[in-house]
């Protein structure tokens, strides 16, 4: 039986994989061919001289942003399908649960004393103190 979590984790570790892809291909592109960014440039009509410096390089930025983002996103795609493939079976996380709830609460803690004891603990009565008393009578 296939277990459909580690098909979901190829599958969007694929799609990662495949936006990767494309983002490297843009990035690529627009370096090799710059008259694709600067087409760009066509759409914004400058009024004042004084801000074209300024659209000519918001128009090199932008898309510089959007790849960064692409890539980011796809590659966090990747990563969470990695994630899902290596993540083990369910019937393995339940079982695990199972055995948790079985076995009770966990034994190693060390019993912690009754109300009466800690009273006697502070006024320096334990239970030490009262058999060197009674050895100390027995001397006498």
């Amino acid at each position: 039986m296939v277990d459909k979590n580690k098909t979901t984790g190829y599958v969007v570790f694929g799609l990662g994989i495949a936006l990767l892809l494309v983002t490297f291909y843009l990035a690529i592109h627009t370096y090799l061919n710059p008259e694709f960014i600067e087409g760009f440039s066509d759409l914004v009509e400058v009024g004042d001289e004084g801000l074209a410096p300024l659209v000519d390089f918001l128009i090199y930025l932008i898309p510089g942003i959007f790849l960064f983002a692409m890539g980011s996103v796809a590659g966090k795609i990747t990563k969470y399908g990695i994630q899902m493939i290596r993540s083990p079976e369910k019937k393995t996380v339940i079982e695990t649960e199972r055995r948790r709830k079985t076995s009770g609460p966990d034994r190693r803690k060390t019993p912690q004393p009754v109300q009466s004891e800690k009273n006697e603990i502070r006024q320096g009565n334990t239970n030490q103190s009262r058999v060197d008393d009674q050895k100390s009578k027995e001397a006498r």
